[in-house]
C-alpha cells in the first residue's frame, strides 16, 4: 500500500510538472506573439511615418513656390510658412499629452494587456 501511494504520489508530481512546464512554454509564447506584435506595428509606423514625411516635405515645398507666386516675394513666402509652422509647433507642444502620449500609452497598454484601461 505505501508503495503504491509513493507510486502515485510520484506519478502525480510529474504530472504537475510537465503541466507546468507546458504553462510555463505557453506563456513565453504569448510573451513573444506580442513582442512581436509590438515590433510589426511600429516597423508598419517607421514605414508610414517615413512616406508621409516625403509627402509633407513635398507639399511645403510646393505651398511655398505658390505662395511664391502669389505673393511675388520669396521672403515673405518663407516668414508666412514659418510663422504657420511655428503655430503649429505650440499648439502640438501645449496639448502633447492629449495628442501624442495619452494615444501612444492607450495602444501600448491594448498591446500589452489585451484590454482598454478603461474596462
Amino acid at each position: 500500500m505505501n508503495e503504491d501511494l509513493i507510486k502515485d504520489l510520484g506519478e502525480n508530481y510529474h504530472y504537475a510538472k510537465t503541466i507546468f512546464q507546458n504553462k510555463v512554454e505557453i506563456k513565453k509564447l504569448k510573451a513573444i506573439q506580442k513582442v512581436s506584435s509590438i515590433i510589426e506595428k511600429a516597423i508598419i509606423a517607421i514605414i508610414l511615418g517615413f512616406i508621409g514625411l516625403i509627402v509633407f516635405l513635398l507639399l511645403l515645398v510646393m505651398g511655398i513656390s505658390l505662395l511664391t507666386v502669389y505673393l511675388d516675394s520669396l521672403p515673405y513666402a518663407l516668414v508666412i510658412f514659418v510663422g504657420l509652422f511655428s503655430l503649429l509647433g505650440l499648439c502640438l507642444y501645449l496639448f502633447r499629452g492629449a495628442l501624442i502620449s495619452n494615444p501612444i500609452q492607450t495602444k501600448l497598454y491594448i498591446n500589452i494587456f489585451g484590454k482598454n484601461e478603461d474596462e
